[in-house]
């Protein structure tokens, strides 16, 4: 996961990238030539710039509670850079590129399942988590997620301790505490 910003000083340019899920922000602001960017909003609000509400992104939050659906974010001029894209600012010529690099939905499309080779990842996954210096735990929810994480823990570790946790709230419709 990341967001970063390269700074190449031969080519006088920017080269901005996100993650291919977005698990870390990027937003900027590009106006006049004018080329901010940070990983929070407060960061660019610092900055001389108009603080008028997008009222369409506003509006698919409070009715539809999307978030991130777009590049666009709750202030006018203000955007993100989306997941999988990088960006490219020539600081001589001002003129901003954007390019997606990665494409979840385009390699879902065109991969068959393969049941054993995820399988296999899988437990190779839990296998690498579990090493560890410190006491092993997992948090178990009654779902298959969970369950699947302890259940490989304890088939490829079967002598480690292993600490579950779970959450328990009053009222029926929240609580899983029965799976």
């Amino acid at each position: 996961m990341w967001a970063f910003c390269i700074y190449d000083k031969t080519k006088e340019t920017l080269f901005l990238s996100r993650d291919r899920f977005g698990i870390k922000p990027l937003y900027y602001h590009y106006e006049n030539g004018r080329f901010i960017f940070a990983s929070e909003i407060k960061a660019l609000l610092e900055h001389d710039i108009p603080r008028k509400e997008n009222r369409a992104i506003i509006f698919d939050y409070l009715y539809y509670n999307l978030t991130d659906h777009t590049e666009d974010t709750f202030f006018e001029g203000i955007k993100r850079l989306m997941p999988g894209h990088n960006l490219t600012f020539d600081l001589n010529t001002s003129k901003m590129e954007i390019s997606k690099y990665y494409d979840l939905e385009a390699r879902i499309s065109k991969t068959k399942c393969d049941y054993e080779k995820i399988k296999e990842l899988f437990t190779d996954s839990v296998k690498r988590a579990l090493v560890a210096d410190v006491p092993l735990g997992s948090c178990l929810s009654g779902g298959i997620d969970s369950s699947s994480v302890v259940v490989t823990m304890r088939r490829v570790a079967p002598a480690a301790e292993i600490k579950t946790f779970s959450m328990r709230f009053p009222g029926k419709n929240i609580d899983e505490s029965a799976y």
